[in-house]
């Protein structure tokens, strides 16, 4: 006998609430397709990993070629990759916001292939000082503030339910973080056979090759989001994009995410100039060791997207949310317990895992809660306002290993990371999100 016809409710003493969600989730396990079998997000997916690729060839040679001029060349160089992120980011989700975002992209990855092909020619010639090299890295990044927040707030338009913006976000901060791993170690092998000209060369052909891909994969898709109420006269750029900031802080799930991640940001951003000092205090190889770890992190931020995208994780973002922060401080801590060996590596691959998952439920939550015409300056928000205080970490959280010792900095790092992991635990709206 059927449900139906035994007069039982297919969800049991549930609300009529409660049971429509449930029948939009089961509606959605049924109408469910592997990401990559829908063909604007390979075209996307593709395009993009190659991307990602060529861009770590781009910052290995582009580093190793500024160390020739010194600490000044590198500290300037990371000055130039670092800044406009925190000065324009806001503003660049103005732009994803306003206009067309397949357009956006295809437009940045066609500016970004000039850019890198013109430096790379240089470099080849040998015409490039360190001032012309700084300018066109400023101007790169500049350019590429606006790619993510466009890519991130493009996705709902290809899959639009939820368990489809997870797989699609596990999909590409996956290859985010594989690329991560595999992109510098070949760079590394592929400059010992040629200059670092011709790899930034290789790069330029990945944004072009990603731009071919975004083409196609726009011509897939449905019809765009409305990005913009075109109703009276638009606000400026300013107000539009202080209007976006005063939406996070306002947020009852998004304002206390984004006034902890900076302080997140800060502490966990130090853990990869900890960890040589770690190492060399207790006697490990460093350069193999080191590698290693920080490998093991990015294997599990993998491990952890791939358990949000296939288990029942992602009915329960919110847990992974307040969660997140608590396991990786306590992991941290245990890393600076454990020193090196595969101890370390274990409760690196540890404190990875629900910083993976975190990162694709945040993603998700925004490109499902938010709105389209606000979308974009949320996402670039995030990304640029969480930062801000990055850079100022290594300067503490180092100078405390030097006047004690890295163990103790490392812990300090965890109990941080921890602390933040309890401002989230007690967030009640946040225990709310599915």
């Amino acid at each position: 006998m059927s449900r139906r016809a035994s007069g039982v409710l297919p969800f049991g003493n549930a609300t009529p609430r409660e049971s429509r969600e449930m029948a939009i989730d089961e509606q959605e396990q049924q109408e469910y397709r592997h990401p990559l079998r829908t063909p604007a997000f390979s075209f996307i997916w593709i395009g993009f990993t190659v991307s990602v690729l060529g861009d770590h060839f781009f910052r290995v040679a582009l580093t190793l070629n500024m160390a020739e001029h010194g600490v000044f060349g590198l500290a300037s160089l990371g000055v130039a990759l670092a800044l406009p992120t925190a000065v324009v980011g806001m503003f660049a989700g103005v732009f994803v916001d306003r206009y067309d975002r397949i357009r956006l992209l295809i437009s940045t990855d066609v500016v970004r292939c000039l850019l890198v092909a013109l430096l790379g020619l240089l470099l080849l010639i040998d015409r490039s000082s360190l001032a012309v090299t700084i300018c066109l890295a400023v101007l790169l990044t500049f350019v590429s503030v606006v790619a993510t927040p466009a890519l991130q707030a493009t996705l709902p338009r290809i899959i639009g339910d939820k368990r489809g913006l997870i797989a699609m976000d596990a999909w590409v901060l996956g290859a985010l973080s594989v690329c991560g791993i595999a992109g510098p170690a070949l760079a590394g092998v592929l400059l010992s056979w040629v200059e670092p000209g011709t790899l930034m060369l290789v790069d330029a052909a990945t944004f072009a090759f990603c731009a071919v891909m975004i083409l196609c994969a726009g011509r897939r898709m449905p019809a765009p989001e409305p990005v913009a109420d075109s109703a009276g006269p638009r606000p400026s750029k300013l107000r539009a994009a202080g209007e976006g900031l005063r939406f996070l802080m306002r947020h009852p799930v998004l304002g206390p995410c984004f006034r902890t991640f900076p302080v997140m940001d800060f502490a966990t951003g130090s853990v990869p100039f900890v960890l040589p000092l770690l190492l060399s205090a207790t006697g490990e190889q460093g350069s193999e060791q080191y590698g290693f770890m920080l490998g093991a992190l990015a294997v599990g931020r993998v491990l952890g997207m791939f358990l949000l995208n296939r288990t029942s994780l992602a009915d329960r973002r919110g847990a992974v949310l307040r969660y997140n922060f608590l396991i990786q401080g306590g992991a941290l801590a245990l890393v600076a317990w454990a020193g090196g060996g595969w101890p370390a590596l274990l409760f690196m691959a540890v404190a990875g895992i629900p910083a993976g998952a975190a990162q694709v439920a945040m993603s998700s939550y925004v490109q499902l809660e938010v709105e389209p015409q606000m979308r974009g300056r949320v996402f670039a928000a995030l990304i640029s306002m969480v930062t801000w205080l990055a850079p100022f970490g290594p300067l503490v959280f180092v100078s405390l290993a030097g006047v004690t010792s890295a163990p103790v900095a490392l812990a300090a790092i965890g109990a941080v990371v921890v602390a933040g992991g309890v401002r989230l635990l007690l967030c009640a709206p946040l225990a709310r999100v599915k």
